[in-house]
């Protein structure tokens, strides 16, 4: 049995906050009024938080799939240069 997620429309960016979900106030930021300090339009008929925990999972499934990849290049790179000891690799003044 496969299971096939619907596609979500795209979300809009918020243009009042420029999509980072806060005003500046006269001595703190704000919460944008229009997102709801989301920074994210909600689309008609769409629930935002399913859109936005789907996003962040395909954003989290990806950083993981870097990472591993970065991780295996700087092994190769940087070779152990046996001066590391007690105080770590330290090596200024």
């Amino acid at each position: 049995m496969t299971h096939h997620k619907k596609a979500l429309p795209p979300l809009d960016p918020c243009t009042a906050c420029d999509n980072s979900g806060v005003v500046p106030g006269v001595f703190h930021e704000l919460d944008c009024a229009v997102c709801d300090g989301v920074g994210w339009l909600p689309v008609a008929g769409v629930d935002i938080t399913q859109h936005l925990g789907r996003s962040m999972a395909k954003m989290i499934k990806m950083n993981r799939i870097l990472r591993a990849t970065s991780a295996q290049g700087e092994v190769e790179y940087h070779p152990q240069s046996g001066r590391a000891g007690v105080r770590g690799n330290f090596v200024g003044d």
